[in-house]
Formats: structure tokens, sequence, C-alpha cells
């Protein structure tokens, strides 16, 4: 074995194996995160686009809901007063919720919405008045206000990361609702309470009705403020203001701050707190139609940012993609060139130039005044006759 077999770095295929799994490596460095990224974007984007479909058809339905809950509790007042309720609204909120697709949401959505239908159709033409009408309308203003809030939490509104949208939804998906039943049933049970004056149980419903409306209405109003302190749309805030003044100010009239009211226990006038509820009936139904409008708005908004990850996620899939197949043209054209054949061709670059084997035959340096064939090697290894014969010569 000579000296330079030790010393040669070995023919050129024999390192590719090396260089392909560095070059695969660095696709692999360079492709897989971009890779992962972008799907698991691709991923969130879908979810968003979902959640965005379901609060659009959500937003709906909770508008159609708004309307009948209205239509209940004025039905409901006409109803204890002793009036026969007008049948054409009521028809005309449930052809609404009907046309709301709320039938074809979720399975208990569904059912409720079935039952309740049933109930309400029942309700306008029935000819209860007084107590009986009271009980009777109050479950299904009950169900409705539990339908609303079953809506917001299928439809997904109450799952937004923005706080702003968070808080709106929560003041009309479940504080106005409540805040359109109390005002309705203050003025339902002061009316029983006057009907009847020797009866202390009416009396203390209608106290605590009373009650319950101004917390319900302090409620609201906090909701509603932490959406406008936390928005960043310029135009939530006048566009809401003006209808919760309204409600606040009929709120306030039917249920005054009791340090302020000089005969808490005493029933107020009923035709004024009638006139009250009526506005405030409006203002809560303007309130929440205003509040819907915005609330699709911001639904837009996160479908429009799930439109924006998408295209991301598909620009970050294409870039890997394009780097991948660029290293492995580069890799498959290294692979595909031939090494030269072992002592024949050219070494490659950066090689030194391999010896050939057997014994080592050191170069005579030429003679001055001679040619070059009287100092060429012969075959035994030795100089030639003439050079020896030269060297013994004195």
């Amino acid at each position: 074995m000579n000296s330079f077999d030790v010393l040669s770095p070995g023919p050129a295929g024999g390192r590719r194996p090396g260089r392909c799994l560095i070059v695969l490596s660095l696709v692999a460095l360079l492709v897989l995160p971009s890779a992962l990224l972008a799907s698991r974007l691709w991923e969130h984007s879908g979810t968003r686009r979902d959640i965005t479909t379901r609060q659009d058809r959500g937003i709906g339905q909770l508008g159609a809901l708004q309307e009948l809950l209205s239509v209940l509790t004025s039905a409901q007042s006409a109803a204890v007063a002793g009036d026969r309720p007008d049948r054409a609204p009521i028809r005309r909120a449930t052809a609404a919720v009907d046309g709301s697709t709320l039938a074809g949401s979720s399975l208990s959505a569904a059912r409720s919405w079935d039952e309740l239908g049933k109930r309400v159709e029942r309700l306008a033409g029935s000819s209860a008045t007084g107590p009986q009408a009271y009980a009777a309308w109050s479950e299904a203003v009950d169900l409705t206000v539990l339908l609303m809030s079953e809506v917001g939490e299928d439809s997904g509104l109450m799952l937004s990361a923005r706080l702003d949208q968070y808080y709106l939804a929560d003041a009309l998906t479940r504080r106005l609702p409540l805040l359109t039943v109390a005002s309705g049933r203050m003025v339902d049970l002061s009316r029983l309470a006057k009907a009847a004056p020797e009866s202390r149980p009416a009396s203390i419903a209608a106290g605590t009705a009373r009650s319950v409306l101004g917390r319900i209405s302090a409620d609201t109003a906090h909701v509603l403020h932490q959406a406008l302190s936390l928005t960043g749309d310029r135009r939530l805030g006048p566009a809401l203001m003006a209808s919760m003044d309204r409600l606040a100010g009929t709120t306030l009239a039917m249920a005054p701050i009791q340090s302020l009211d000089p005969d808490p226990a005493a029933v107020r006038d009923i035709g004024a707190l009638a006139a009250a509820q009526e506005h405030g009936r409006a203002a809560a139904l303007d309130l929440a139609r205003t509040g819907l409008t915005h609330l699709s708005g911001m639904a837009d908004d996160g479908w429009r940012a799930a439109e924006r990850d998408r295209w991301t996620a598909t620009g970050l899939g294409a870039g890997a993609g394009a780097v991948a197949v660029v290293l492995l043209v580069l890799l498959s054209r290294w692979a595909r060139r031939a090494p030269a054949p072992h002592g024949t061709g050219a070494p490659d670059r950066g090689e030194a130039p391999r010896a050939p084997d057997g014994p080592h035959v050191p170069h005579a340096p030429p003679r001055s005044g001679t040619s070059g064939s009287a100092d060429t090697v012969t075959a035994d290894g030795g100089l030639p006759r003439k050079g020896r014969m030269s060297r013994v010569a004195p």
C-alpha cells in the first residue's frame, strides 16, 4: 500500500452521500417551518371564516327575535289591561323568525322555536285577561329571552377576541332583552296591584319589578359603556348614544333612584308608566337594530381578516414549495454528475493528483551538453550504461 493511498481523498463519488444529506437538511430547515406555519394559518383562517358565517346567521336571527320580543311584551300589556292583542304584528314577527333560518340552526334552538311558535299562535287567539293573561304571556316571553341567549351562544358572538364585540353582543343578547321584559312587567304588575289594592302580594310584586328594572337598567348601561370605551370604531359611540340616552331617560322615569323618590312604595300612575314603557320599548328596539348592524360590520371585519390570513398562508406555502423544488432540482443535477474513473481522468477540483501504483523511481536531472535520451532511466530502474561508465571514470 502506497503512502499516496493513505492521503488520497478517494473517488469523488464517495463523498456525495454526505453532501446529499447536507442539502436535504437545508431543504428541511428552510421548507418545513414555512410549510407548518402556512398549514396552521390556513386552518386558523378556516375556523375564523366558519365562526364569521355563524355570527352573520345569528345576527339575523337575533334581529328577528328582538322584534318578536318587543311585539310580545306589547301584546302582554294589552292582554293584562283587558284588551285584545293585535294579531297582525304577531304574525309578521313570527314570519320574520321563520325566515331567519332559525329552524335550520342547532337542534335545541329549532325545538325551542317550534314550541315557542305554537305557544304564540295559541296566545294570539286567546281571550284571557288580568292575572291569567299575565301568567300565560310571561311564559312565551321567557321562552323568547332564553332562545335569544341560546342563539347568541350558538352563533359564536360571545367567542370574539374583540372586547368591544363581546360586550356589545352581551348587551344585545342578554341585558337588553331582560330590560325590555322588566319594563313591560313593571307596568303590568303595577296595573294588577292597582286593580287589587287590598292584595299585599300584588303590591310587593310591583315593587320588586320596579327594583329589578332599575338594577337591569344599570347593568345594561354598564356593559354598553364598556363596549364604547374599548372600541376603536369611532362610529359606534355616536350611533348608540342617542338610543341609550332615550332608554335611560324612560327607565329613570319608570324606576327612579330610591334616594330621589319621596314615596318608593306608592303605585305610580299607570297611564304615565305605560307611556314611558312604550317609549322605552321603541328606544330598546332602535338600540338593538343599531347594535346588530355594528355587530354585522365587526363580523365582516373578521371575515376580511380571515381572508388576509388565507392569502398569507397561500403565499407561504407557495414560497416553501418553490424553494423545495429549486433545491431538489439542484440536488438531482449534482447527483447525476458521473465521477471520473480512478487514475485516468482529471481529478476533482481541490484534490491532489494520485501517484501510480509501484515503487517510486526518482528522476535523474538532465546532464548539460548531452541529449535527453542519454539520461533516461532504464527498465531496471538504474542509470544507462553510458551514464554508469562516466561516473566510474575519474
